[in-house]
């Protein structure tokens, strides 16, 4: 075999080995991973576990929201295409409802009497929208993050769509498809899950890695997108990390993971912020009423 030959050889076994990687664990993570993990900021989120759970309906879960109006959590088993409506706490199935798309990561919802649901996919470059007038999905518009869409959230107040790029971007979508994009230079690698929450008069946001079990928070004050911190939960035998949701009655979030050899897991923790951020949560009050 010629030299360039030989190259061109090496480089096909490269794609495919990470190509096999990328698509093996069928969760949407690209392949590879950072070399470590990179401190950005000293002043670190405190975050305390209060349980974890299993979900026997639910073999792959990527994204999450919790749903007030149930109250449960909505789970996107992706091994399934089936969104899994969950007890929390108890990991039990109290409704599901099927995705004619296959790799889906991110769902929410609008909440309210005309309900919608928006997801993700990234085998297009579209987002799906559940209409409740239609009772069925469809493409509601082009996804900005194309194939790179993972979570999503929903915030009520705004009426807006925020959804992750797993490269390490967030996007703003109105629904009618326009959106705003903010390049995060904290980002530790590759992003999948996002949770919305009441930050005094901002917008909080909680972002989750593949590869990491750190989980980072920012500001959004209607401009601009400000770094609060970071927190971690040590997990001894943790492989990836999924999707996040915000509870406003326990003022807590719900985090999906993957332990090691495959078992997912639901996370319920607490977080607090050092000082003075801390003094902020006196203020804090839901940001998705109405569901």
């Amino acid at each position: 075999m010629k030299g360039d030959q030989m190259i061109k050889y090496e480089v096909l076994l490269i794609m495919l080995a990470a190509t096999s990687f990328a698509w093996g664990n069928n969760d949407g993570h690209m392949g590879g991973s950072s070399s470590g993990h990179l401190s950005v900021q000293s002043n670190d989120v405190i975050l305390t576990p209060m349980g974890t759970f299993f979900v026997p309906s639910a073999s792959l879960m990527l994204g999450l929201d919790y749903q007030e109006s149930d109250p449960c959590i909505a789970v996107m088993d992706n091994a399934s295409s089936m969104v899994r409506g969950i007890e929390p706490g108890t990991g039990a199935e109290v409704w599901n409802m099927s995705i004619p798309y296959n790799n889906t990561f991110g769902i929410c919802q609008t909440g309210g009497p005309d309900n919608r649901w928006y997801s993700t996919s990234w085998d297009t470059s579209d987002i799906y929208r559940w209409d409740p007038n239609t009772r069925g999905w469809s493409v509601a518009f082009a996804d900005p993050a194309q194939t790179l869409g993972r979570g999503m959230d929903f915030d009520v107040e705004s009426g807006h769509i925020w959804e992750v790029d797993a490269s390490g971007g967030l996007y703003r979508i109105d629904e009618t498809g326009g959106y705003t994009f903010f390049d995060l230079a904290y980002a530790l690698g590759w992003m999948g899950g996002i949770a919305l929450f009441p930050y005094g008069d901002d917008l909080g946001i909680a972002l989750t890695y593949y590869d990491f079990y750190y989980i980072n928070f920012y500001s959004f004050d209607g401009n601009d997108l400000t770094f609060l911190g970071e927190g971690h939960i040590e997990i001894t035998d943790f492989t990836y990390s999924y999707g996040i949701a915000y509870n406003p009655v326990t003022d807590t979030f719900f985090w999906s993971y993957k332990a090691y050899p495959s078992n997912n897991k639901i996370m319920e923790f607490d977080f607090e912020f050092p000082p003075p951020s801390s003094l902020n949560r006196a203020t804090w009050g839901s940001i998705k009423t109405g569901f």
